[in-house]
């Protein structure tokens, strides 16, 4: 026979102090102490009526209530209750708790506790200004205990260094490695964030999305993958290469055309043309092209998946080179490549405001499923034999140069 599950029990409590642990308030009180303890929970009785249509059962919950009594610290207040056959009885009212480490003895987390407070008081002794860090996130130091000595070497480190300058590789701390750094950016970025001068820190970058140019670190530079497509226009012999973004800005290649293509072997196979380079795509962010303002006065080409996402970047490419057109991206190229029409998991749903008019429309179809569900047309089922096809009519490859 079980007590009714409106009144009080020794599990409903446990779980309150598990989620008192889980919110962090038991580690901060230990750190911190206030007047949340004594810590008191009234508890829900059987009533006068209860006792006389279910006495044997809530004979059982005060029974089960009272086993609390004999856990160290914890002390219960009682209430009579009267009943005009039962008479008079008494019943738990209210659960009182001493102390924070009576309720982490009882839930078998003393031991954490005791870690928490040795690690917490390492870390304010070297650098007092993360107290406000541990409030907010004291489970943290029980995630990161093993290593804070470490952690810690690299923030004092940063507060004496801002804005370093240097690869995260040169940092020559003992035990510290730019691999340590990576596996380590969310309570770096914590710490950096809250304790580095405001100067320091680059806002428009996220933590997450570039945590060395965020806090001043070199970072890895962008490299733009070119073909010349002209023997004419080889830098020194070469047809294909990778240089960084800021030597792309400052290049002045006598070329007329620029093709920008997403898939890497299409650019690669593409054939050679009079006066013209392929830029091989990379998807979503154009800044390296914003940067070289030397193709603002030249004819720009984009060919991407004929997808939801294709029209994005597209779009994209268009704002910043406004010159720029589509080819292969078209209703027709879709509709005679059926048979390899895959699914694009995840559609965009963006309004676009730089496609023409064509391009919208076919925006717009793949949106609402006009052809099917959440269709793509990736760029390479399309045959070499329908890119030189297209790029025959070009003016500017009139006569497509045979290797």
């Amino acid at each position: 026979m079980q007590p009714d599950r409106r009144w009080a029990s020794k599990l409903l409590i446990q779980k309150k102090l598990e989620a008192l642990w889980d919110s962090g308030r038991l580690l901060t009180e230990l750190l911190e102490p206030s007047d949340f303890f004594p810590l008191r929970f009234s508890l829900k009785a059987p009533s006068s009526a209860d006792l006389g249509q279910r006495f044997t059962e809530a004979q059982i919950w005060v029974s089960e209530i009272r086993s609390l009594s004999s856990i160290p610290g914890f002390h219960l207040d009682w209430q009579v209750v009267n009943h005009r056959s039962l008479g008079r009885n008494e019943l738990p009212k209210t659960l009182s708790i001493a102390s924070v480490q009576d309720v982490l003895t009882w839930l078998g987390k003393h031991r954490k506790g005791e870690l928490f407070l040795r690690v917490a008081r390492q870390i304010l002794t070297e650098i007092p200004a993360l107290r406000a860090w541990i409030i907010k996130k004291p489970h943290q130091i029980l995630i990161y205990h093993e290593v804070m000595p470490r952690l810690l070497r690299v923030m004092q480190w940063m507060l004496q260094n801002p804005k370093p300058g240097i690869y995260m590789r040169q940092l020559s701390l003992p035990e510290i490695d730019s691999k340590f750094m990576e596996q380590h950016q969310s309570i770096l970025s914590d710490w950096f964030d809250l304790l580095l001068p405001v100067d320091a820190i680059q806002p428009q970058w996220s933590a997450r999305a570039n945590f060395a140019a965020r806090y001043g670190f070199n970072e890895k530079p962008n490299l733009v993958r070119f073909r010349i497509l002209d023997e004419s226009c080889h830098i020194q012999g070469l047809s294909d290469l990778s240089i960084t973004t800021q030597a792309f800005s400052q290049l002045a290649l006598p070329v007329k055309t620029v093709f920008i293509v997403e898939n890497d072997i299409n650019a690669l196979v593409f054939p050679k043309i009079p006066k013209s380079l392929v830029i091989f795509g990379r998807g979503y962010g154009f800044d390296f092209l914003e940067q070289a303002s030397w193709l603002s006065d030249k004819e720009v080409w984009y060919w991407g998946d004929i997808d939801t996402h294709g029209f994005a970047i597209l779009n994209q490419c268009r704002k910043i080179l406004p010159q720029t057109k589509s080819f292969l991206m078209d209703e027709t190229t879709l509709l005679s490549h059926r048979m390899h029409w895959t699914i694009e998991p995840k559609q965009n749903q963006s309004p676009l405001n730089y496609l023409t008019a064509k391009e919208q429309l076919l925006y717009e179809a793949l949106q609402t499923q006009r052809y099917g569900t959440h269709l793509r047309l990736e760029q390479e089922y399309i045959s070499y034999a329908g890119i030189v096809q297209f790029l025959s009519s070009l003016q500017c490859a009139e006569h497509i140069m045979r290797s």
